[in-house]
């Protein structure tokens, strides 16, 4: 509704119905201003440089929010990029290689530039012309993986004599040659646009293909455990031809990227052939990692849909502007969240905290919601609507981690019971009561309803609707989710003083479970209130998926949220003692003591001993149905719904869960859904970049 804010506000009112004190959903984040202000974090937050229409959108926002009076620094500046990021793969007897990956974008010279000019931010061309793109990319990759081979110093390839190293580089050579046929090849079937399998130049595209494959498993093949570049070289070879050859054989460029989504992403690269060193390696598993695609959480299931990852894979890489990631310089609520409820408010939307939505009621004819039922979790001195809920940080308006007590009647009781029990006005299993519920009816209170709440919510809030449509009851039976868990460590020591080895980078993913990903961000200490004489070096983001419960209890099993939390915990713990000694090795005196962690390391502004000051940090168990990650598990995307195709004159819903250009869980899923959303209800016709990304080819 941003985009159209030129309504007549005396003709059409807006409210938004918040549950608990922040806004945000899965990004909420908040300051603990009991704790120095830090910030703190449902999980790690990036956004891509694919993440086009976010950019747009919040370049928008912070234009117009010097209506409010509150002037931030420019978003860029809050934005960090982050260029490059270290990838772990787990080598034979436990070792770790760390593969720093720098993917290419659009500010590269012109002269490399390997993707169309980022004025056409449409996207709109056809899979072939990214294949292309891609091709070229491996091509550039690999030459410079060559130039690495010939540089590599004899004390790490002693063991080598010196013509098997000439011999290497002959054989790369002979990779780049083929590579390059294989592009030109490629190239002249886009020019007379035909893929069918049968065409005589894609019979021998397949055979060049095959050929170089076959190439770089005999030769190779004996050096991938110990040769790091030799592994690399063979990865990002086999990894593109293989999904070459399954464009082609599955007659993808026809039939579009959406065909293979009956199929998960790993399996259907084994299904073409791809060597289990290439499925194992960071290049493949880090997608997995990044959208926690593991079903009920367990590692052992990796399960993503090939067609959506592939283009999710394409845009990503493909379509960068500047930089693969970008971290957040203090919190995503506050540098995102803050400036769109400003202006929000500004053009007369109005805001009403603590309601919790408790169910939608389809009328007698089953074609409009009738009712919706919300309990109001407490009652605010000030009134439903005059709730502030931001505070003031070192100048910048943030979200506290707590609400206002002092704004609330039952504050005071509910700040007490909050010491022994879980009142938390956000979480499903709240012991808190509301002392009402309204319901708000059909032509009286509203019109139209958009239900912006995450899809892990339906089943409890929508069971109307899902009995009397048969398209809810399928997106609701296909769409999974799964919990995550975070950890936030303040910590004593920099990174590079910690051991970190690569200063210029401050992510890497594919680690060791339970948290596979890490974001260091020193910059975050100097937004938040610590003393002089007693601050912290840097902050580190972990986080990962979690394994579910067993069985997830319904509302009122109010200790279920302490239990996970210590399971977590004693997670947290084996991994600080057993394996983060990998990434940051000088947390232990020296190398083999796998039962030993510093815990003096871990910043605490109180002085205890040992593992309690893990206790004094941040630990998360992401397990509420609004919060789980949404998953785009095999077969579950074509069950999406639009947003204006729910069955329901007066409903539409949005959210990351909701039919995009993208069917995956990410903040970017969730700005396309809003302006789809906007563009429904509004009639105007906003654009959505990226909408047509990945054109199919017509056939013959």
């Amino acid at each position: 509704m941003l985009a159209a804010n030129n309504w007549d506000k005396s003709k059409l009112d807006i409210t938004v119905y918040q549950l608990g004190w922040r806004l945000g959903g899965k990004c909420a984040s908040g300051r603990n201003l009991k704790a120095h202000a830090r910030v703190e974090e449902h999980g790690i937050h990036f956004w891509f440089g694919a993440y086009h229409n976010s950019f747009r959108w919040i370049d928008d926002c912070y234009a117009r929010l010097q209506q409010t009076g509150y002037k931030p620094k420019p978003w860029h500046e809050a934005l960090i990029p982050c260029p490059s990021y270290i990838g772990y793969e787990n080598l034979q007897m436990n070792r770790w290689d760390a593969w720093k990956i720098s993917p290419h974008t659009w500010n590269i010279p012109p002269e490399k530039n390997l993707v169309p000019d980022s004025q056409h931010k449409d996207f709109t061309y056809y899979l072939a012309d990214y294949v292309i793109a891609a091709l070229k990319l491996i091509i550039q990759t690999v030459e410079e993986e060559k130039n690495n081979l010939v540089k590599i110093p004899k004390t790490v390839a002693q063991h080598l004599v010196e013509w098997l190293e000439e011999d290497h580089q002959n054989n790369t050579d002979k990779v780049v040659t083929r590579l390059k046929s294989v592009h030109d090849q490629f190239t002249r079937l886009a020019e007379i646009n035909t893929f069918q399998k049968n065409h005589p130049l894609v019979t021998g595209l397949l055979n060049e293909t095959e050929t170089l494959l076959s190439f770089i498993g005999d030769v190779f093949s004996s050096y991938l455990e110990e040769h790091q570049i030799l592994r690399r070289i063979f990865v990002i070879v086999d990894l593109g031809l293989t999904i070459l050859n399954g464009l082609l054989t599955d007659n993808v460029f026809h039939q579009g990227l959406d065909s293979l989504n009956e199929i998960d992403f790993i399996q259907w690269l084994r299904s073409h052939g791809a060597s289990e060193v290439t499925l194992s390696n960071t290049l493949v598993t880090s997608y997995y990692d990044g959208a926690f695609a593991y079903r009920d959480g367990d590692k052992r299931f990796p399960n993503s849909e090939a067609g959506t990852t592939l283009k999710g894979i394409l845009v990503a890489l493909l379509t960068n502007d500047k930089s693969m990631f970008f971290k957040f310089r203090g919190s995503m609520a506050e540098v995102v969240f803050t400036p769109y409820y400003l202006l929000l408010k500004e053009f007369g939307v109005k805001f009403k905290f603590f309601h919790k939505v408790k169910e939608l009621h389809v009328s007698a004819d089953k074609k409009r919601i009738d009712r919706i039922d919300i309990e109001k979790q407490v009652t605010l001195k000030s009134g439903d609507d005059k709730y502030d809920p931001l505070v003031d940080v070192k100048g910048i308006k943030c979200w506290p981690s707590e609400p206002k007590y002092d704004l609330i009647v039952e504050g005071e009781e509910l700040e007490k019971r909050s010491q022994a029990e879980n009142v938390n006005l956000e979480s499903f299993w709240t012991a808190w009561t509301g002392k009402e519920t309204v319901t708000l009816q059909d032509g009286k209170d509203f019109d139209e309803v958009i239900f912006g709440i995450s899809v892990g919510s339906i089943p409890y809030l929508c069971t109307e609707l899902i009995e009397a449509n048969e398209n809810w009851r399928r997106m609701v039976g296909a769409i999974e989710t799964v919990p995550t868990q975070s950890l936030q460590l303040w910590t004593n020591r920099s990174a590079s003083d910690l051991g970190w080895a690569f200063p210029d980078v401050s992510i890497y993913t594919t680690y060791h479970e339970p948290l596979s990903t890490c974001c260091m961000n020193p910059d975050l200490v100097a937004l938040e209130d610590w003393p002089v004489n007693n601050t912290p070096k840097s902050v580190l983001f972990f986080t990962g998926v979690f394994r579910d419960a067993a069985q997830v209890p319904p509302p009122g099993f109010s200790v279920f949220p302490q239990y996970m939390y210590y399971r977590v915990a004693g997670q947290f713990i084996e991994f600080l003692v057993k394996h983060i000694e990998v990434p940051f090795p000088r947390v232990k005196p020296s190398r083999g003591l796998s039962q030993w962690f510093n815990w003096f390391l871990l910043h605490d502004s109180r002085p205890q001993m040992g593992i309690n000051r893990l206790y004094s940090q941040y630990m998360r168990a992401n397990i509420d149905p609004s919060e789980r990650y949404v998953l785009s598990v095999t077969g579950s995307s074509k069950y999406r719904l639009k947003t204006d195709e729910t069955g329901f004159e007066n409903l539409y819903i949005t959210g990351d869960w909701i039919a995009t250009p993208l069917n995956s869980g990410c903040f970017e899923g969730a700005m396309m859904a809003g302006i789809a959303t906007a563009r429904a209800i509004t009639k105007v016709p906003l654009t959505i970049i990226g909408e047509y990304a990945v054109k199919t080819h017509e056939s013959e």
